[in-house]
């Protein structure tokens, strides 16, 4: 198992000295190999650190109590794990941000996603951080397998997809794909669905998945099989038997039903703002594509119960050089 270089962001205390080594035990355990800035090197501190976070795959930032906020319960955290953050965005190192109780984000740079942790109840609180972190570990081995081997291009799609939130608590993802093999011996076609953001509560897992095939070419077996259906992500695969050849052209459609991850009123959307690290500096609600294939169309719709009101909306689109597409829509 390839061991992936992780520095460590975190107070170098004597408090904290036991907490610190317990994290880097579990860390190095899920397959890093983890740099604590503990050691002098010629050349001022804060050069050191950045050439450091520069070297290394990735950034875990253990975020710890500090100093307590007058007339306060809440903590501030060390001075130096922003900047060190910031660094890692900076220079575009996949960044994991474990937060203390208690302690305030303030002076953070936007963050995404983190997870949280009580020292005093650490058993309860490591299955949800060992997650977070092999998540991490699964970005890591995909960018590195994406820097050594180019994605051949494989198909090319045309896609007509609704997004319909059906209620306050639950979300209904219908898409119809006319798909055309650019190469031969096409044997699978993987999907995926990953939570991007870190609130509370929120869940990609499928409640409901249906598929159907609509056309494709006679001598060809179509199933579909899920490999990983959790609150993180869903994946699943269509497989191809015998493989399709070049040229080949199959058209599907399938609908997937889970929990409703979208602020449901304006209020929501406000209160989801206050939320550390919310992305936007307005109450918006988002959907993202990422496609690595060629795509002649794609189109989207997006429904909302009957009578829902939806005032002044406002789209974005942005297409990045993996075909990155987002749409933001105002509730």
């Amino acid at each position: 198992m390839k061991k992936f270089r992780a520095f460590l962001s975190c107070s170098l205390s004597e408090e904290d000295e036991n907490l610190r080594e317990l994290f880097k035990e579990y860390i190095e355990s899920l397959g890093f190999e983890v740099t604590i800035y503990n050691f002098q090197e010629p050349i001022p501190l804060s050069n050191g650190i950045e050439k450091q976070i520069q070297v290394h795959d990735c950034l875990i930032a253990l975020v710890t109590r500090r100093h307590k906020i007058k007339d306060s319960n809440k903590y501030i955290c060390p001075s130096w794990l922003p900047t060190e953050i910031a660094w890692a965005k900076a220079y575009g190192k996949p960044t994991a941000v474990l937060i203390e109780k208690d302690v305030i984000l303030e002076g953070l740079p936007k963050i995404e996603r983190y997870e949280t942790f009580d020292r005093n109840n650490l058993l309860n609180d490591f299955p949800k951080i060992i997650k977070y972190l092999t998540n991490l570990r699964e970005l890591l081995f995909e960018h590195d397998i994406e820097r050594l081997i180019p994605a051949p291009i494989l198909v090319r799609n045309s896609i007509d997809s609704i997004l319909e939130i059906r209620s306050r608590m639950e979300y209904v993802f219908t898409v119809e794909v006319t798909m055309t093999a650019l190469s031969d011996n096409l044997q699978v076609c993987h999907h995926s669905t990953r939570l991007e953001e870190k609130y509370p509560n929120l869940s990609v897992k499928s409640k409901e998945f249906k598929f159907e095939i609509i056309e494709k070419p006679e001598h060809v077996e179509v199933k579909y099989h899920i490999d990983r259906n959790d609150d993180d992500m869903f994946l699943w695969r269509i497989i191809f038997e015998p493989p399709l050849a070049k040229g080949e052209t199959i058209r599907y459609w399938y609908k997937r039903v889970s929990k409703n991850n979208k602020p449901y009123t304006l209020e929501e959307a406000e209160e989801k703002m206050k939320a550390p690290g919310f992305p936007f500096s307005e109450p918006v609600a988002f959907t993202d594509w990422l496609i690595m294939y060629p795509t002649e169309r794609l189109r989207t719709e997006v429904l909302f119960p009957e009578g829902y009101i939806v005032k002044s909306p406002r789209f974005t689109v942005t297409i990045g050089r993996s075909g990155f597409h987002i749409k933001k829509y105002k509730d």
